[in-house]
């Protein structure tokens, strides 16, 4: 159950080694054949509805490096300007790295704003590998179904070291088996890769130049696209943002998200969310407990109940699915309409004492929090943090890094040692992209959330130091991105720049989010 869930909440330099360079041959055929817009198929129960979208395949090559071989299909979405008259082209990548465009361009387009979504069409996509629209697929099993059966004796997050030595044993054995699928593919789902989809996509749609918004491991994307076509893009912003030097260059022997402190955010946030929800009432939070300090007890005595087992409706509730189900919903504060799955923190808070209740005996009604989706494995993400980031080859040292952060920041961070777990994994990266990143054209600007659990705040700081002339925007708040967690004055600040290339000033105040936590 678990596992569905986190899926849709959905992370010394080294040398750059078979930069794609633009003006090939395969250009000049995507730029050719065009894009052709129609009807969006049906989505799938609970998706956000496309009937205000169009929708698009486009064909490229699987490697850049020979591009008359084998092509692979990229499924593209398309929000027209609500205006009539485009202004031009917002490509938008939501992170994951394996979130599907199709998927979260129609939950999250409001959050850009009515002065974008008017005056701009916003174009997203299904990156390569990842399904949805786009064909072939990253999995090691032919269904989700029977990949969730094979890692069900591995609770997620592991919380003991019994639970991570299982855990690591169960994937290092389903990666093997993906190594005895298509390995060709495995090493072409990079994020260059998907920046020279973004080249070929742009040249297909006749652009001159397009803007991006990315946002989490978009962000990643987005400064790989920049440096690696600086002239082919006119607006960027990075909302969430992933520090590149994090993402591609080792620090001992820790993992991907714990070197730009994810576990840290994490625990960091979940402390805020019981201790705001502490002060209000329990018609406001539901899980108060009269004041911060006891809300927080509360939950450490559901979890403790919990690792004993809490009988449910559905089933045993255990102190791996509450901490899962936290885990994911800290990402939200307000609930994204049309998006059920992202329940928010009031309906995290709601969940929680329908939890608490049960461990004391009461009967509920508690709803389960999983979702019919498409397949949506670990692999996808696993394919592109493994096979491009640096990240131990040996299972003791996640358990170890595992078991230090448990012991720092407790269970708020449990999740993110094992979402960059790469021991055993079967494929490198053959054209990765891995800096320098001082190659941009135009400036960047960067949003940063403080109270962001899965991008820390510092990676937005040390992102915009890191690509010349970019600027920072600021949010006071919580959540995951400005975009699914919006304020007016960063819609504000947005759309002055893509609207009359007006950059924000240097220093500016802080931007506060439109609804604070627990409010209303």
């Amino acid at each position: 159950m678990i596992r569905r869930v986190l899926a849709t909440v959905g992370v010394s330099a080294l040398l750059v080694t078979s930069i794609y360079a633009p003006g090939g041959a395969q250009d000049a055929d995507v730029a050719a054949a065009g894009v052709n817009w129609s009807a969006c198929p049906p989505v799938a129960e609970g998706q956000p509805s496309l009937a205000d979208f169009e929708c698009a395949t486009v064909k490229v090559p699987l490697n850049y490096n020979k591009p008359a071989g084998r092509k692979i299909t990229l499924g593209m979405v398309k929000h027209p300007a609500t205006s009539g008259t485009s202004r031009g082209t917002i490509f938008f990548n939501p992170g994951g790295p394996s979130d599907q465009g199709s998927v979260f361009l129609p939950a999250l387009v409001d959050g850009f704003g009515k002065r974008i979504v008017s005056n701009y069409d916003l174009v997203s996509w299904d990156p390569r590998g990842m399904g949805g629209m786009s064909t072939p697929v990253v999995q090691c099993f032919p269904s989700l179904e029977k990949e969730e059966k094979f890692l069900a004796p591995a609770p997620f997050p592991p919380l003991n070291k019994q639970e991570m030595q299982k855990w690591g044993s169960l994937h290092s054995t389903m990666f093997t088996k993906c190594g005895k699928g298509d390995v060709a593919l495995l090493k072409h789902v990079s994020t260059a890769d998907n920046a020279r989809d973004m080249e070929s996509m742009r040249k297909a749609l006749g652009l001159k130049k397009l803007s991006y918004y990315g946002t989490s491991y978009g962000t990643f994307l987005g400064a790989t696209f920049a440096n690696m076509f600086p002239k082919s893009y006119e607006h960027m912003v990075l909302d969430g943002a992933i520090n590149p030097v994090a993402w591609t260059q080792a620090q001992g022997r820790l993992s991907t998200f714990m070197r730009a402190g994810s576990d840290k955010a994490s625990a960091a946030t979940l402390q805020s969310f019981l201790e705001i929800c502490g002060k209000k009432s329990a018609d406001k939070c539901p899980f108060s407990a009269g004041t911060p300090k006891k809300t927080v007890n509360k939950f450490n005595k559901l979890i403790k109940a919990a690792e004993k087992g809490i009988t449910t409706p559905d089933g045993p509730l255990t102190a791996n699915d509450i901490v899962g189900i936290t885990f994911a919903s800290l990402y939200i504060v307000q609930p994204v309409p049309g998006f059920a799955k992202f329940v928010g923190w009031t309906g995290l808070a709601e969940y929680l004492q329908q939890f608490w209740e049960l461990s004391k005996g009461a009967s509920s009604t508690s709803a389960a929090l999983s979702a019919k989706d498409s397949y949506m494995g670990a692999e996808r993400q696993s394919a592109v943090v493994c096979g491009e980031s640096p990240n131990p080859t040996n299972r003791g040292a996640y358990v170890k890094q595992a078991q230090k952060s448990l012991k720092d920041v407790g269970v708020g961070g449990a999740a993110w040692t094992w979402i960059g777990y790469c021991a055993d994994w079967p494929a490198k990266a053959q054209s990765p992209y891995l800096g320098p990143w001082d190659n941009v054209g135009t400036p960047i600007v960067v949003v940063g959330t403080t109270g962001d659990p899965a991008t820390p705040y510092s990676n937005a700081v040390a992102a915009s130091r890191l690509l010349p002339g970019a600027r920072l925007i600021t949010v006071d708040g919580y959540g995951h991105t400005e975009l699914a967690n919006p304020s007016k004055c960063v819609q504000q600040r947005l759309a002055d720049y893509f609207l009359k290339d007006k950059l924000p000033k240097r220093n500016a105040p802080d931007c506060q989010q439109n609804t604070k936590p627990f409010a209303g």
